[in-house]
């Protein structure tokens, strides 16, 4: 279990446009879940979960996500990274289909 859990509020209400999974996975690997070298110690206990997705309605201080670690610091770094990667519409926005395309069938 980590020792430090952010829940990560929106800014406003509307709707989840978009999530940008690169600066997501960057804030994660931050906040522990990841090495930056081959020497680092991963944080078993560090990771990410959603609360919302591309086109899910979230109201101003409603949880987008949670963050998990057991360094502190490293939590508050991810915490800001993660923030500037939801990006929320006053326009209703569109759930992406779940499966685009099957190949090979």
């Amino acid at each position: 279990k980590a020792k430090y859990v952010a829940k990560i509020a929106a800014h406003k209400s509307g709707w989840v446009e978009s999530i940008n999974a690169e600066q997501i996975g960057m804030a994660v690997r931050a906040a522990g879940a990841g090495r930056f070298t081959k020497n680092d110690e991963i944080d078993l206990a560090a990771g990410v979960m959603f609360e919302k997705k591309v086109g899910d309605y979230v109201e101003e201080g409603g949880r987008l996500c949670t963050l998990c670690g057991n360094d502190r610091d490293k939590v508050i770094k991810a915490v800001a990274m993660i923030k500037q990667a939801f990006s929320i519409s006053d326009a209703e926005v569109t759930k992406p289909a779940l499966v685009q395309d099957v190949i090979g069938l």
